[in-house]
């Protein structure tokens, strides 16, 4: 008996299947390997067959929610075909009959054997994605890691180190202290903390909402169609909530943390974020700017919290006075544009079926020439650096060379218009320039090595004694031959440092 069938469409992947004379387990293998495939085996409950031959056909039932129709179709095809060779027409036996279809969707035959039971199984503590039963603790650490890919960790990551970075740079007499006695003259872990904790919280929170503007878009690319809300393991609602929490929950932390500024910056990089650049990214290739600008508030964050410390008041203009700031933040505007011009070159035709507006899919000449101009901004932006005194000279030469070798990529990028691999190279070399550049700058911080030096060779008496409140100065000569606290003429006197 000749079964020819065609496997589910979204796969795009046509197969036809010709068993003559072969065994049931051949056949459920072959067919399995087909559906494996196919890359649709998404099913959230088992499917029950009862043997109920109704002219010649078996009903194919399925508990829950509906699964998609092609699959559906597909196995109902193959099972009615196998029924009518092995139940005769006319049969009027009730008793239902276990179909084994070993492989059926991998190599597990407990999940294939789940998947094909007749009967209704017990209700089990947990079901994934193929029907198999799992334990509570394993559904919970898959949801965890559900909520966890939701805040898109990569990206998380990166906006909290450029904030970290930024707040470590802000020009300090000394190195982090989490002292609530001592002056305010260093950097508090305390703050930093909050600043980390705030900053994470609201990166999760906009990434989520963006998430949840786009699953129909994100199911259309092979970068974003895995994600949560697409495959359906989290639900809508409950992401709204978790995003609603985790942006309450940053703006606070940043708020009690640190300062009013860094509290409205994280609130406004949400918005902006969610509700600017993800609705733009369907009208306009100027979406591109606007999520550069997103970038650039993380470093800002970083630097208004250090120098919250130090400020008298909570007013904007005391705490970002300080150019030095918004050169870091300019630093990470002008670093997005040769990496996401590279990154989006290798899927701009998928951005493009999608309905992005994407500079790489409408205009590829511009977006080669875009990455090489933000790529030479590097250079003045990392001496402004040096020229206003956060970091030392040496900082020029070592970028320098950084900012050089991300040039010359996007320059190859822009001169073969993405191909031959020069795509690839850019998005991987601005993958490394970003993190070396801020650890350069973190090592070049100005001061940073004399203190060092100073504390190696026991230089740090003199701080001692001025940290201790005492100063010595020479008593004046002439006039009734004694100074303001009864020494004599030329002699030296002790007193507090807060007196003269």
């Amino acid at each position: 008996m000749s079964i020819p069938f065609i496997v589910s469409k979204p796969s795009g992947l046509v197969v036809q299947g010709l068993f003559r004379g072969l065994s049931h387990r051949s056949t459920a293998t072959r067919f399995g390997i087909a559906i494996q495939r196919s890359r649709v085996a998404r099913l959230t409950t088992p499917i029950v067959l009862r043997r109920s031959v109704s002219g010649s056909a078996v009903n194919v039932s399925v508990e829950g929610k509906t699964v998609g129709k092609g699959l559906v179709n597909d196995i109902r095809y193959f099972l009615n075909n196998e029924a009518l060779s092995r139940y005769p027409s006319g049969s009027n036996s009730a008793s239902p009959r276990r179909f084994k279809l070993p492989r059926l969707l991998g190599r597990n035959q407990q999940s294939a054997s789940s998947l094909s039971s007749l009967s209704t199984p017990s209700s089990p503590t947990s079901v994934n994605a193929l029907g198999k039963a799992v334990s509570r603790r394993t559904a919970q650490r898959r949801t965890f890691k559900a909520y966890l890919t939701l805040t898109k960790p990569h990206l998380t990551f990166l906006v909290v180190l450029t904030s970290m970075a930024s707040y470590s740079l802000y020009p300090a007499s000394s190195l982090i202290t989490s002292s609530d006695i001592t002056p305010s003259t260093t950097l508090s872990a305390i703050t930093l903390l909050f600043l980390t904790v705030g900053t994470a919280l609201c990166s999760a929170s906009a990434n989520t909402l963006n998430m949840l503007a786009e699953p129909h878009l994100d199911a259309q690319m092979t970068r974003t169609r895995n994600r949560p809300l697409v495959r359906g393991t989290i639900r809508p609602q409950n992401a709204l909530l978790f995003a609603i929490f985790a942006g309450v929950s940053g703006v606070t932390c940043l708020l009690y943390g640190t300062n009013p500024t860094v509290a409205a910056l994280g609130l406004s990089n949400i918005i902006l974020y969610a509700g600017v650049y993800t609705p733009l990214k369907q009208r306009h290739v100027i979406n591109t700017w606007v999520g550069a600008v997103v970038g650039a508030i993380p470093p800002l964050m970083g630097w208004a919290a250090a120098a919250g410390e130090f400020a008298t008041t909570d007013s904007v203009y005391e705490v970002l006075s300080h150019p030095g700031g918004w050169l870091i933040a300019g630093l990470l505007y002008c670093w997005q544009f040769p990496h996401f011009n590279s990154l989006s070159h290798g899927i701009r035709h998928e951005y493009a079926a999608a309905g992005y507006k994407m500079l790489a899919s409408i205009n590829p000449a511009m977006n080669g020439r875009v990455a090489v101009r933000y790529s030479i901004a590097c250079f003045p932006v990392c001496i402004g650096l040096s020229i206003c005194g956060v970091t030392d000279w040496g900082f020029v030469v070592d970028s320098s060379l950084v900012n050089g070798w991300m040039t010359y990529e996007a320059i190859r990028f822009w001169r073969n218009v993405g191909e031959y691999g020069t795509g690839k190279r850019l998005f991987w070399a601005s993958v490394w320039h970003l993190p070396g550049l801020l650890l350069l700058a973190m090592a070049h911080k100005k001061g940073l090595w004399q203190g060092v030096w100073r504390w190696v060779n026991g230089g740090g008496e003199e701080e001692e004694e001025e940290e201790e409140g005492y100063d010595y100065y020479e008593a004046p000569k002439g006039g009734n031959g004694g100074g303001d606290y009864g020494e004599g003429e030329g002699e030296v006197s002790l007193v507090a440092g807060t007196a003269r």
